[in-house]
């Protein structure tokens, strides 16, 4: 991975010219038939959209995604806190986690 990486730091410039080319991108069309036929260039604005895309995640970085966690049926999950000082509440949160996880260690 490191050879990978660092072919690419020497190419740097090369691939952020594919990207900049990218947003200037053209699609060819043909309109008509026979004699009357004409080549017609357009903007390819997936190709661009795609270019804007990476450039805009390598400079910034990609958006954060929300993610929603809900209890069972949609509800609410409920948290309550724990007087993790009462002997009897440190026993019962060690025996949920060795359940969970196998034997845990005091």
């Amino acid at each position: 991975m490191d050879i990978l990486r660092e072919r690419l730091e020497q190419q740097a410039d090369a691939v952020l010219n594919v990207l900049w080319d990218g947003l200037e991108a053209d699609t060819h069309t043909v309109v008509g038939s026979g004699e009357s036929a004409e080549l017609e260039i357009l903007p390819d604005h997936r190709v661009r959209l795609l270019a804007a895309k990476e450039i805009l995640d390598r400079a910034y970085g990609r958006p954060k995604q929300a993610t929603e966690v809900s209890g069972v049926g949609g509800d609410a999950i409920k948290v309550q806190a724990a007087d993790m000082s009462d002997p009897a509440v440190r026993a019962w949160a060690l025996d949920m986690v060795r359940e969970r996880a196998g034997n845990v260690d005091d």
